[in-house]
């Protein structure tokens, strides 16, 4: 996932999907995802000094 704070910078993330992780917006499933869609991950919930950023939601826009 690449984030952008203020349109010149940006980052990589690793973000893993689970089970659970659910799509909504301009797709439904991972496979429909494509290069140059913006997306805004919800982490699941878990504590802080776990060492991976698991997607609860995937809200592709």
């Amino acid at each position: 996932m690449e984030t952008s704070s203020n349109g010149s910078e940006s980052e990589t993330e690793e973000v893993f999907l689970i089970d659970i992780t659910t799509f909504s917006g301009a797709v439904s499933s991972y496979e429909e995802l494509e290069v140059g869609h913006q997306v805004q991950v919800v982490p699941a919930e878990l504590s802080e000094d776990f060492p991976y950023i698991l997607a609860s939601d995937v809200i592709v826009k």
